[in-house]
């Protein structure tokens, strides 16, 4: 039972404010929550979309990727030569080394190696090419690793080495004919 005295005007003024502080208090926690809520859902679904996004992109890269490698490179015979010359070149001023002469094939024809029996050689090219250069022995040596470790294949045939002295220091060098083949792979048709 509730006690008559208790129950007064001022009493029911306190009882209604606590109840309604109660409430606001009840609803700005919900409120709280709902946007928490809310927030997360959107993120989530912002998250989705982004996931979406990327995996779409990765599928478009692969496709492209599969496609790329059934495309088979081949540059033109004298884009191929003249990039192995600019290669030599380049090797043979680094290293103080002369190019002399350089000569390459203009035709291209079926690969053949000559360090293998029954190869499958097929849908590979050639061309014969040769150079010439002159330096101290270990520097042509090193021109000779660099041509046969190029990103563009080549096959050495011959190195024919011949001493000669250096005509302004009278150093011994050595003269080099370097012939090989340059090898491409065929356009796919």
């Amino acid at each position: 039972m509730i006690n008559s005295s208790m129950v007064n005007p001022r009493s029911l003024r306190n009882l209604d404010r606590i109840i309604i502080a109660t409430g606001c208090s009840l609803a700005v926690i919900a409120l709280v929550f709902s946007v928490g809520a809310g927030l997360k859902y959107f993120e989530k679904n912002k998250s989705i979309k982004l996931v979406a996004a990327k995996n779409k992109e990765a599928t478009a890269l692969q496709n492209t990727i599969r496609s790329a490698s059934l495309v088979k490179h081949s540059a033109n015979k004298a884009n191929v030569s003249s990039q192995i010359q600019a290669i030599l070149d380049a090797s043979c001023r680094r290293h103080s080394v002369s190019l002399l002469d350089f000569q390459a094939a203009s035709e291209n024809v079926g690969f053949l190696t000559r360090f293998k029996k029954n190869g499958n050689d097929k849908g590979w090219l050639q061309s014969n090419a040769s150079a010439l250069v002159r330096g101290p022995v270990t520097e042509v040596y090193e021109v000779v690793k660099e041509l046969t470790t190029t990103s563009i294949p080549v096959e050495l045939e011959t190195l024919e080495l011949q001493g000669v002295a250096d005509e302004k220091t009278g150093a011994s060098h050595v003269s080099v004919k370097i012939s090989f083949r340059i090898l491409k792979q065929e356009v796919a048709k």
